[in-house]
């Protein structure tokens, strides 16, 4: 990788301070590895980014406009970064996006709709955050997830409904929260839809369980 803007990148400037690459020869695809460079907020980024490493930063808001212009982004990482919170329409505009990871972030909640136009996303971790509740729907548009990685967190519960939309789920982690009591902590469809799941695995205050699904 080169740093800074280059003439292999055409008329696209490469964020001061980060690296980018051609991600296939002959091709406008950008890698973009932004991680560990001391940012406080997003560049402005190539639009014809696939993927982007943002992670081991400061950066504290994901803004509407921030990301709306890489209609091509397949990969996301913003772990390791202090996103106290994230706006409804954060990745409102990657409609491409097939993995997003967003661990270690001081994560406490999640708003209504943040997912909703991720309807390519496969992969997304949530792990090592602070989050405490998941409202009902908030997966309801990312049909084609695979993997969900919620490991410690402060998750107490699950409502039902939590994961409706999940069809193609196959991993789900929810180990280290907050869970106590089995009657309290699933309502009966909890895990409602979860047709595909292959693997779960989560650990109560006193005992841990793995399930593996036929």
């Amino acid at each position: 990788m080169e740093q800074g803007s280059e003439t292999s990148l055409k008329t696209y400037e490469c964020p001061p301070t980060c690296y980018c690459s051609h991600g296939k020869a002959d091709t406008e695809a950008i890698i973009v590895d932004c991680s560990n460079k001391g940012l406080t907020r997003i560049p402005k980024l190539p639009p014809h980014a696939t993927q982007v490493y943002l992670q081991g930063n400061s950066i504290s808001s994901v803004p509407c406009s921030s990301l709306e212009r890489l209609k091509f982004l397949e990969i996301l990482d913003l772990s390791r970064n202090t996103l106290d919170s994230l706006a409804g329409c954060s990745f409102s505009t990657l409609a491409s996006l097939q993995r997003l990871r967003l661990s270690l972030c001081n994560l406490t909640s999640l708003p209504a709709g943040v997912f909703d136009s991720l309807q390519s996303l496969i992969d997304l971790d949530l792990s090592l955050n602070n989050i405490s509740h998941i409202e009902r729907g908030l997966f309801a548009h990312t049909a084609k997830l695979k993997t969900l990685n919620l490991y410690g967190n402060a998750l107490t519960k699950l409502g039902n409904g939590t994961f409706a939309g999940l069809d193609s789920l196959n991993f789900l982690t929810l180990q280290s929260n907050k869970f106590r009591y089995l009657p309290v902590t699933f309502e009966p469809e909890a895990f409602f839809g979860l047709d595909a799941l292959e693997t779960y695995s989560w650990q109560p205050a006193r005992f841990s369980c793995q399930l593996y699904l036929p």
